[in-house]
């Protein structure tokens, strides 16, 4: 039968060289198909699946276990098969021989009152020229555009997520008439916490409503978070010396 999980807490074996989870939800039998150590049922992290496989969530270090507000959760359909993407990097000499175990404690339910989803928005298009000391990208677009279809969107938290350049983010909603709509604001990122902020009441959007999505990194040598010898060009990617620009929220839809 479908469930819903209404929170989600990684298990997390060795931090010093986990860079992100990915929890996805793959419809029946399909994630067989990838498995090239049948021991293990796993396969190498360059295997890319299909784009029909539902995200449910992700970790970075310093995130925080995740519940759902009350009478929400996100669905599993019936013969799912759950999926963890596991990233590491070479953070300490020995990262190549460490024997790690991660996994997931989920809370699960029959029934919500709302179905929330796992909405990771941002560019991934872009280039931070090597010795820029803070260089901006901005991703704009409005729900209706997202969606194609005139939805009302809630929004209950949001995950921001950048790698080690990352030195602040804008992500806010900007509405045909009346103030900005604030999602998540800082001025000072660090890689190394990175929580899922709840909102004490849910920011709620039309579907002409503009979402503008804005980080910014330094990408210079004088930055102590500089992942390189000397500053290179650094592009879009999944690995730790590439960078992202990600709004990870969650969210339910209405008409």
């Amino acid at each position: 039968e479908d469930l819903y999980i209404t929170g989600f807490e990684p298990i997390i074996d060795h931090a010093e060289i986990s860079h992100h989870t990915v929890l996805f939800a793959a419809p029946a039998g399909e994630a067989d198909a990838y498995v090239t150590d049948p021991a293990t049922r796993s396969w190498p992290c360059e295997i890319v699946p299909d784009g029909n496989w539902l995200t449910l969530h992700a970790w970075a270090p310093g995130n925080n276990p995740v519940e759902m507000p009350p009478g929400g959760g996100v669905k599993i359909e019936a013969g799912s098969q759950l999926v963890l993407q596991m990233h590491y990097f070479d953070s300490v000499p020995e990262a190549s021989t460490i024997a790690d175990s991660p996994g997931y404690y989920l809370n699960t339910t029959s029934d919500v009152d709302t179905e929330i989803y796992f909405v990771p928005l941002g560019p991934e298009n872009f280039v931070i020229p090597a010795g820029e000391a803070s260089h901006t990208e901005k991703f704009e677009y409005t729900f209706l555009q997202l969606y194609g279809l005139p939805l009302r969107t809630t929004v209950y938290g949001v995950f921001p997520h950048m790698h080690v350049l990352g030195s602040a983010y804008d992500f806010k909603g900007v509405p045909e008439v009346g103030a900005d709509k604030c999602i998540a604001k800082a001025d000072g990122y660090d890689f190394a916490n990175q929580p899922t902020y709840w909102f004490d009441t849910p920011v709620e959007f039309e579907p002409s409503d503009l979402l503008s999505i804005s980080c910014t990194w330094d990408n210079s040598a004088a930055n102590p978070d500089q992942i390189n010898p000397t500053p290179q060009d650094v592009t879009w990617g999944e690995n730790t010396d590439q960078e992202m620009c990600f709004a990870i929220m969650y969210a339910s839809v209405s008409f």
